[in-house]
């Protein structure tokens, strides 16, 4: 099985002051996953640099030189690893940052290289937006638990990578 390898640079939305942005302008441009959240977090004030943009680039192509050296045997799990360890040889460790879960967000994860499951998600659904991967998000919600995780599946094999053409988020 073959996925595509599309490189794009990254995008830092600061170019225009805040007053000027809108969430149309923000969404109307091909981005991946992790890119929408960072100009969202940017939009909301969050203090999103253009560091995060190369940080979250460089989690994007290490995992794609990691895929690429094993694309002989990458099957579902050796991919995902693949990914995992881009992110853990980069830094990021699991677990959170802060006391409060709710003050970590993506920008944030970035920065301190500190990320939970929610801040996670993110990384993982870029690279398979820039790698054409077919990984969607999945959301368990239940009363005792909220968690987030990724599942390969292979129903979206060859569609369009961008991640507002297709469901990428599913519980």
């Amino acid at each position: 099985m073959t996925y595509g390898t599309a490189s794009r640079k990254p995008r830092f939305p600061g170019s225009k002051p805040i007053s000027e942005l809108t969430i149309e302008n923000l969404l109307s441009q091909p981005k991946n996953t992790g890119q929408i959240v960072l100009d969202l977090e940017n939009f909301a004030g969050f203090g999103v640099t253009p560091k995060c943009y190369n940080d979250l680039q460089e989690i994007i192509d290490l995992s794609r030189e990691k895929i690429d050296a094993n694309r002989a045997t990458n099957f579902p799990q050796e991919t995902l690893s693949s990914i995992r360890y881009a992110i853990m040889e980069l830094g990021y460790h699991d677990g959170y940052a802060c006391k409060d879960p709710s003050e970590l967000n993506f920008c944030e994860s970035l920065k301190t290289r500190h990320s939970d499951c929610d801040t996670l998600i993110y990384m993982y659904l870029s690279v398979a937006d820039e790698l054409n991967l077919p990984l969607v998000g999945v959301l368990i919600n239940n009363p005792n638990q909220f968690h987030t995780y990724v599942r390969w599946d292979d129903r979206f094999i060859g569609t369009s990578p961008h991640p507002m053409g297709r469901p990428r988020i599913c519980d």
